[in-house]
């Protein structure tokens, strides 16, 4: 991974990227589009205490699948690419 991050720093210019920059901007693109943030909590493996880790043993599999399609159509706007999520059941099992 250390690798992956230094060719970002090359070919992009930005000195002071960390890999965990990708993971906050992927929140926060995430919740601009409307993701809830238990949600996001889930898709990045945040680990919950309390009362409710006990007894809620929901997995949230379709909801995280539906705040990646959503965070990668974002992004595949970003970057240019016009790739378009493909909701289909048997892709994202």
């Amino acid at each position: 991974m250390q690798k992956a991050a230094i060719r970002v720093k090359q070919l992009s210019g930005v000195e002071d990227f960390v890999l965990h920059d990708l993971r906050r901007t992927a929140a926060s693109y995430m919740a601009s589009l409307g993701v809830g943030t238990n949600v996001i909590s889930k898709i990045l493996n945040h680990v919950e205490s309390g009362v409710t880790a006990v007894y809620n043993r929901h997995s949230y599999d379709p909801e995280k699948r539906e705040g990646l399609a959503k965070w990668e159509s974002k992004l595949s706007e970003i970057v240019g690419t016009g790739v378009k999520p493909d909701l289909t059941e048997s892709r994202l099992s």
